[in-house]
């Protein structure tokens, strides 16, 4: 399954609203937060985020999906948790100045511990997968599409295993930058568990990002 999209906001318009939300927390982590959207395709993500969605962002780190996603006014509200306290502390800094009427919570938290509970409409697993040890990676990706009611969505996006330059440029820049190891998933395996959770995919495809390679996916609970 393969069909692109094509994002009407730009990287460099989520790095400006970036800038303007993350003006409180740790420097490095709010540096991070301004550049990272020349490296993760997050205006893709946003795309797939129907207006007046809430949404829980698993793995959150220092808030900017949903923090932009206010921002842009898109949201009614959102729940991010993260297992690292300097992203979650930045977040949670960020809230005020993103919110923009929304209703945005911040938890320290593991994907492997009991999720925040709400009504959502979209469960985002951004660049999460990889971070979760092998053997939980299917219980990670079960306890999403558990979360999602009737019409509401699953977005995925993680790094790719191919081609592997592209994957090595990723291990380094994980290893730099979160000092762990990652776990490769493949697409068609997150498709199978799809399935298996009885969610239907909208689309998959991939996306190359300077010398990253990513992989994305949406996916459905039927009505």
């Amino acid at each position: 399954m393969s069909s692109v999209a094509r994002a009407s906001i730009t990287p460099a318009a989520i790095a400006s609203i970036a800038r303007s939300i993350y003006t409180k927390g740790p420097l490095l982590t709010r540096v991070l937060q301004h550049w990272r959207p020349f490296i993760c395709p997050l205006e893709l993500v946003v795309e797939e985020v129907p207006p007046g969605s809430f949404v829980l962002d698993v793995g959150c780190g220092g808030g900017l999906l949903l923090g932009a996603l206010a921002a842009m006014g898109r949201i009614r509200g959102g729940v991010g948790f993260d297992f690292s306290a300097d992203g979650i502390r930045t977040a949670a800094a960020m809230a005020q100045s993103a919110a923009n009427g929304a209703e945005l919570r911040f938890h320290h938290l593991s994907a492997m511990d009991p999720w925040p509970q709400g009504e959502f409409t979209v469960v985002a697993l951004i660049d999460v997968m990889h971070h979760v040890p092998v053997a939980a990676q299917r219980d990670v990706f079960r306890k999403a599409a558990q979360v999602l009611k009737p019409g509401a969505r699953l977005v995925y996006k993680d790094i790719a295993l191919r081609p592997k330059w592209r994957a090595w440029a990723n291990t380094l820049h994980d290893l730099i930058l979160a000092r762990q190891w990652v776990h490769y998933v493949p697409m068609a395996t997150v498709l199978e568990w799809g399935a298996a959770e009885g969610l239907v995919p909208v689309c998959s495809y991939g996306v190359k990002r300077l010398w990253y390679g990513h992989e994305f996916a949406v996916f459905v609970r039927p009505a």
